[in-house]
């Protein structure tokens, strides 16, 4: 059966604010009927403490999957992290949650508000997944991010399978253009962990042979315009807002979208 993982913020009967946590829950209901695997990963965004949630879900830890590990701060100090995960369902579509097991890792990634100290539960989340795969060893057949808050979790599963000779498609939606720019530090293996490696990067007709950073560093460290990048194709909500999209990265990503 192919297996599709949906990464995102949002998921519509979880954690909702505008219409991407919609559109994720009518992607993953939609694609589970024709018969496919579908599996949502998002940040627990403090759901996981709620009985109401915990019910409604069926919300349960996942037995095992307990990591600990550290970020490399620009000063050189260490930032440890510890991480945790919990499975439940929403209309019979698995989706996972990825929680704090300490109080330096939970004010992060179990804060309610879903869009609060953004760029630390970003980078916790990227680094969760990658966690994720070395605990499971579960293999997707397609990589579909949502949003910048995703891309770089998106970018990190398909390099980190590729080293193991693993070859996954990724798709980005883009439901809003709204990312940050960040110094290469940001992205690096140092803090969300990015490798800088030699890879095939998809600039529309050709595969060009690129650094990581160089990339970064082509769009100044633009999330959106990274990942844009770095996908094997990118989508939108409409023909339109796709045209503001291209107008804003460049026409010549055209044949990937």
């Amino acid at each position: 059966m192919v297996k599709v993982w949906l990464l995102t913020f949002e998921l519509d009967g979880l954690a909702r604010v505008g219409g991407l946590g919609r559109a994720v829950r009518m992607f993953a209901k939609a694609l589970s009927r024709r018969g496919l695997d579908v599996t949502v990963f998002i940040p627990s965004h403090g759901r996981h403490l709620s009985e109401g949630y915990r019910r409604v879900c069926s919300l349960r830890s996942v037995d095992g999957f307990s990591v600990r590990g550290f970020r490399r701060g620009i000063d050189g100090n260490l930032y440890p992290y510890y991480l945790g995960a919990e499975e439940g369902f929403v209309d019979g579509v698995r989706f996972i949650i990825f929680k704090g097991l300490d109080y330096e890792t939970g004010r992060f990634l179990d804060s309610w508000n879903i869009y609060e100290n953004l760029p630390e539960k970003v980078c916790l989340y990227t680094r969760a997944l990658r966690h994720w795969i070395e605990f499971t060893n579960e293999l997707p057949d397609l990589i579909h991010s949502n949003d910048w808050t995703s891309g770089l979790a998106g970018v990190l599963l398909r390099m980190y399978l590729e080293k193991r000779s693993y070859r996954v498609p990724h798709l980005h939606s883009i439901h809003l253009l709204s990312s940050p720019s960040f110094p290469w530090h940001y992205a690096s293996e140092d803090w969300c962990g990015l490798p800088n490696i030699l890879h095939k990067v998809w600039v529309g007709y050709r595969h060009e042979l690129r650094m990581t950073q160089e990339v970064w560093d082509s769009v100044h460290g633009n999330v959106d315009g990274f990942t844009i990048l770095e996908a094997d194709a990118v989508s939108s909500n409409s023909y339109g807002y796709l045209k503001e999209i291209l107008n804003a990265f460049g026409t010549w990503l055209e044949p990937k979208t």
